[in-house]
């Protein structure tokens, strides 16, 4: 299901993502039905006026590689995963890298048990598609030193902790 500038989604009170469906959510049109994710992806530049629970199986995806993702509220549960790309190091949030903007509460459910997963892609090129390789901008030498916010929240987040969490940086070129 794509939403762009001109889309709709009806009357439908709910959205119901599912078995490897993708949600794709470009529109300047803020969606505020409730969306519920059984092994989906969210993804998009648009604004989610509604709650998300990423948790087994859910993926979210900020932006159309990259860009930042808007949502009211997000619990990260164990399982769930975040798709985070680098394109360009010194580019900023939402066109260098993507970014998750919460504008109420972040909540982390997952455990050091039941974690949640970080993939992190970089990219040299994303015309006329992705292309994975070296980020612009980045210099291996100095990268120690680099950091990228990749999430906010406009409240203080709440179950963080650091052993909740997995990083599969195998698509970091």
């Amino acid at each position: 299901l794509r939403l762009d500038a001109t889309g709709s989604i009806g009357s439908t009170s709910e959205i119901v993502v599912t078995n490897s469906a993708m949600l794709l959510n470009d529109s300047a049109t803020p969606i505020s039905k409730k969306v519920t994710l059984s092994g989906g992806t969210v993804k998009g530049t648009g604004i989610f006026n509604t709650s998300l629970l990423i948790d087994t199986g859910d993926v979210v995806f900020p932006g159309d590689s990259p860009g930042t993702f808007t949502v009211a509220d997000m619990t990260g549960g164990g399982g769930g995963t975040y798709d985070w790309q680098l394109l360009d190091a010194t580019g900023g949030a939402g066109t260098g890298w993507g970014q998750i903007n919460v504008t109420n509460a972040l909540v982390i459910a997952a455990s050091s048990s039941n974690k949640f997963h970080i993939v992190i892609q970089t990219l040299d090129s994303i015309t006329p598609i992705d292309h994975q390789g070296p980020p612009l901008h980045f210099n291996p030498e100095s990268a120690v030193d680099s950091s990228w916010l990749i999430a906010t929240s406009a409240l203080p987040i709440t179950g963080f902790d650091p052993a909740a969490f997995t990083f599969d940086a195998s698509n970091f070129v």
